[in-house]
Parts: structure tokens; sequence; C-alpha cells
């Protein structure tokens, strides 16, 4: 029997790849590329970033509409969300599936949890919009247990660029959860008989969004904080390449290996002025008045126009939000507790993320951020987080 050990990862860069090889940060990835066919992908206009998981599970070309535009928002709060669904796309089927190809289906963004196979959604990726969930159910319980969660899970978008601490600290965790990753992958690959095999390394995508400046001598942030995040971005590098080492060499003598890549990154001029700007100009527009305070613009002119940064320890969201005119105030104890000055500190270190685990009864990631357990529901819209 053939079988297929396809390991995807999540927004790997080619050129970054081919300089970490290059400078020996990449030993297994090298020795792969060695003896192997290389094929650069081309994006179309129907490649965007959000729809590219999608078309490779169902194996079909996207379309801008109905299932496959499943974001939506609460008109009561504003806050976007995702619809599930029983698979990726309603009525379509992962293309493993439709092939009748016994799969073991690992941490693969946007899979979702229902169809036959072995099936773990959620347990370390990056913004993989379902549960943390498994078929058979149970088995991811069992790898929180058996290995450990992933300490990034849901806490990578809890960084940021300005705050060396956080960055260092989130470096750390996708560290550990590769580590992590390549445990239970080679469990996996020995426990279940499978023709294919997929999994993702979502390691790649969570640091290079906060990292960049790290890798683009043009960014404006470069010059001051280039080199901290290039560092960043080589300890995570060598943690995934350790990975695919260990996942590739635990596979059967009869496996072909395919490393993929769907996407990349690049420097991104659009997020403030979408984030930010537009939804403070359409505001003011519609009601005269302005959601966020202005800072005080002559200092900041002064200044030679620095960039307006989050406080030390603070992510932007919080501190956006007590930037705001009317600020939000969240209720209750959760909100007591993040009232408590230097909560945000607090939640980073080891001693406190044991008190949040006591008070909240879950697990808390690298920054404090929870970590929900298996979700044992019913599949479907109801679920999405």
């Amino acid at each position: 029997m053939t079988r297929v050990l396809a390991i995807g990862l999540d927004s790997a860069t080619g050129h970054v790849l081919d300089d970490l090889a290059r400078r020996g940060d990449l030993t297994n990835l090298a020795r792969l590329r060695a003896d192997a066919a290389r094929y650069q992908l081309r994006s179309g206009q129907g490649h965007r970033h959000g729809m590219l998981w999608p078309q490779f599970i169902a194996g079909t070309p996207a379309r801008f509409d109905g299932a496959w535009l499943r974001l939506t928002f609460d008109p009561d709060t504003y806050e976007p969300y995702q619809e599930s669904a029983r698979y990726v796309l309603e009525g379509v089927e992962p293309f493993w599936d439709r092939a009748g190809v016994e799969t073991v289906s690992f941490d693969v963004p946007r899979t979702a949890c229902g169809g036959p196979g072995v099936q773990v959604t959620a347990w370390g990726g990056h913004a993989p919009l379902y549960p943390r969930a498994s078929n058979p159910p149970g088995l991811l319980a069992e790898l929180d247990a058996r290995f450990g969660v992933h300490p990034a899970y849901g806490n990578d978008y809890g960084c940021g660029w300005h705050d060396p601490a956080r960055l260092e600290r989130l470096t750390d965790a996708l560290v550990v959860g590769a580590s992590r990753r390549a445990d239970i992958a080679t469990y996996l690959e020995g426990r279940y008989p499978w023709e294919l095999f997929l999994t993702a390394m979502s390691e790649t995508h969570s640091l290079s969004e906060f990292t960049w400046h790290g890798v683009d001598d043009t960014h404006p942030l470069a010059p001051e904080w280039g080199a901290h995040a290039a560092a960043q971005l080589r300890r995570m590098h060598r943690a995934v390449d350790a990975a695919v080492g260990r996942i590739v060499a635990a596979a059967p003598p009869d496996t072909s290996v395919l490393l993929f890549s769907l996407d990349a990154i690049k420097t991104s001029h659009g997020d403030l002025p979408s984030i930010v700007l537009l939804p403070e100009l359409l505001h003011r527009q519609a009601f005269g008045s302005a959601l966020v305070r202005d800072p005080d613009q002559d200092a900041w002119r002064a200044a030679g126009y620095p960039p307006v940064l989050p406080r030390r320890g603070r992510p932007w969201r919080p501190d956006l939000d007590e930037r705001l005119v009317d600020p939000p105030v969240e209720r209750g104890l959760r909100g007591a507790i993040k009232r408590i000055p230097g909560y945000e500190t607090l939640r980073m270190t080891k001693p406190g993320r044991m008190v949040l685990d006591r008070l909240r009864h879950t697990t808390h990631g690298a920054l404090g951020l929870p970590i929900p357990a298996e979700f044992r529901g019913e599949y479907g819209d109801e679920c999405a987080e």
C-alpha cells in the first residue's frame, strides 16, 4: 500500500524558508527538499486568504457567495463570528471522503468533524473557525491529557509586536506547541490505520503576523524592532523544522511525503485603515461625534509622528477600548477580574494562570487567554466559535 503524509506549513513563505535553509536553520526541510520534486503554486483571482483552506478541503474552486462566505456578525454587539457547518461547505464533502480514502486529519484549518475517518479539529490551529472537537468523540480530551494543550491556541491574537516580552512568550509557546504537535502526530500515525495522514503546522502563521518586520527591511518597524522579530522567527521555524522531521521519521517506509503551503505572508497596509480609521470616519459621518478620543496631536506632531502604541502588557484591542469616548464595561466577576490593576501582566505568569484556571475552571494559554475543553455537542451552526 502507498500512503501519503501531507504536512501543511500554514502561511509559510517560500523565500523565508529558502533563506533559513541556506543558513542551516532548517536541516530537515533542506534534506527533504534535496530529494524532492518542487512546484511553485500561483494564486488566481479566487485564491484569497480566507478561501484557501476551504478550497483545498473541498477540492473545488471557491464561489464568493452562500456557504463559502459564512462570516457574519451580531447586530447587537457588531462582533463578527464564523458560522460552522457539518463540513466546511454545505453538501460538499472533503476530497478524501469523496475518494473513500482512509484518513487521519489532525488540526487542519477550516476542517470540521462528523464524517468518516479520524479527525481532530482546533487542537492548536490558528483561527480554525470550528470548535475543539474530535471524531471519535473524546479523542481530543485524551490528547490534551496525555500530551498537553497547545499553549498558543487562542492566545496568538493576545500578542503584539510592540511588547517584546509578550512576543517572546508567544514564541516560547509556539516552540512548545510544535514539539507537542509532533508528539501527537507520531502517536496518531501509529495508533490508527491510514492511507492519508493530513496535518498542518499553524506556528508559521501565528508568529509571522506579528514579526514580519523581521523579514521586510522596508517595513517602518524594521529599524527599531526588526532584529528582535527576526530572532523570534528563527526560533519558531527551527522548532517547526524539528517537528516536521519527527513526523516524517515516524511514517511507514511506503509513505510519500508532501509538504505544502497554500499562501504566504507579506506586509499589510490595510489593517489600520479598515479596522480603525474606516469605522471612525463612518461613525463621525453618521453620528457627528468621535468614537475614539483624539490623542494630543500637537505633542504627537512635535515628537515627529511616532507610532501610537498600546501600553506594554496590553493587546491592542483592550487598549483601543480604553481610548473610546464611551468604552464598554464588562460586568460580573469576569469584568471585575479584568479591571484589577496589572491583570494583563499577571495572567501571563504561571501563578496567575493557575489562579485563573481555578476561578474559571478551564485551562489558560501562555498569554492568559482561555483554551476550551473538547466540545462534545452536535456539530452544526450552534457550535460556532
